[in-house]
């Protein structure tokens, strides 16, 4: 007999949706490996969000949502190659050997950014180490899922070996009360359901599950596809966001894809010091747009101008210190 007939919706001409199917995704890992259980972990009272506090007591999905998507990384996602590699991040034990600083950062956009002396990383949020969080919050939300996913494989790019657990205990990265056998169980589950080769595009897979197939499994998890990269360079980012059309505003214009605070340092000359070199012609100023290159130069300028105006030799002496003119050169034209 056809099995048509057993079906309730077989005589219903209403097209099948992704909300009404059955969901299929489930978490990476096992319900007997989860290191967390609700109640061993608390949310924030409040995050702040641009313009506003999130308070997940009252609005979780927006709260993850702020947690773990990567809007400001996807949206550039076909320039990411510019900024990084397509390959696994380094893990901890490399970043420190390469003297970068870990600085914490709550923000998944910057989570693997890194800049000279320093990579931000976000700390291991509690909640994806219980299984039962993820069934009732995560996975109903494929978006969601694929983000979570692919910030769980980047801890997995990290902490890879012993001493790299030792490291993210260390710096606060994950908490101190997990143990290496219990982490290596979850990352192993964990690796065993990615599938590296199939990134996700839309994070809307609108295919229906064979439910009448007896060798039906859930279908490989899903990673973001900001997750096809490790680490990202911030200058690079930065010009990215300054330069190209899909991320251009007058905001990213003058901020960039993440600002950050520039400090100046004036030293005041009180004497012409014996021990610089004769032969000594200055430097090369190299850096991003925004960051204060002209203000830096004119601080030069009136420095060196300064260094004969305050020396205490007598006027006759001060005309042989060897301050030499300032050449500046600017375009006859802006640059397109």
């Amino acid at each position: 007999m056809d099995n048509a007939a057993f079906s309730p919706n077989s005589n219903s001409n209403e097209p099948t949706t992704p909300e009404s199917r059955p969901n299929d995704v489930t978490p990476p890992f096992s319900e007997s490996l989860k290191i967390r259980s609700e109640g061993q972990y608390t949310h924030p009272a409040g995050v702040n969000f641009p313009l506003e506090l999130i308070r997940p007591s009252g609005d979780l999905p927006r709260y993850l949502a702020c947690q773990l998507l990567t809007p400001k990384l996807n949206l550039i996602h076909h320039l990411l190659w510019l900024a990084g590699l397509p390959r696994a991040a380094r893990p901890l034990h490399r970043q420190k050997l390469m003297q970068r600083a870990f600085i914490l950062t709550e923000s998944p956009d910057e989570h693997l950014v890194w800049s000279p002396g320093r990579i931000f990383i976000k700390p291991v949020p509690e909640y994806l180490l219980d299984h039962g969080f993820w069934v009732q919050n995560i996975c109903p939300d494929r978006e969601l899922h694929a983000a979570a996913c692919g910030l769980l494989l980047s801890y997995a790019w990290l902490i890879s070996e012993l001493i790299d657990f030792q490291i993210a205990k260390d710096e606060h990265i994950i908490p101190n009360d997990v143990t290496w056998d219990a982490w290596t169980k979850l990352i192993h589950e964990l690796l065993q359901w990615i599938d590296d080769n199939h990134i996700d595009d839309s994070c809307n897979d609108d295919s229906p599950p064979t439910q009448n197939d007896p060798s039906h499994q859930p279908r490989p998890v899903i990673i973001n596809k900001r997750y096809e990269f490790g680490e990202l360079r911030l200058p690079r980012l930065n010009a990215i966001y300054r330069l190209t059309p899909t991320a251009f505003s007058f905001y990213n214009f003058v901020f960039g894809f993440m600002s950050v605070s520039t400090w100046y340092q004036v030293h005041e000359f009180t004497d012409v010091s014996p021990s610089q070199p004769e032969d000594f012609c200055g430097g090369i100023l190299v850096d991003d747009m925004g960051l204060g290159k002209t203000l830096s130069m004119i601080i030069s300028i009136v420095a060196g101008v300064s260094c004969v105006e305050t020396t205490s030799l007598t006027p006759a002496d001060a005309i042989s210190v060897p301050v030499k003119p300032t050449l500046i050169i600017v375009p006859t034209e802006p640059p397109l």
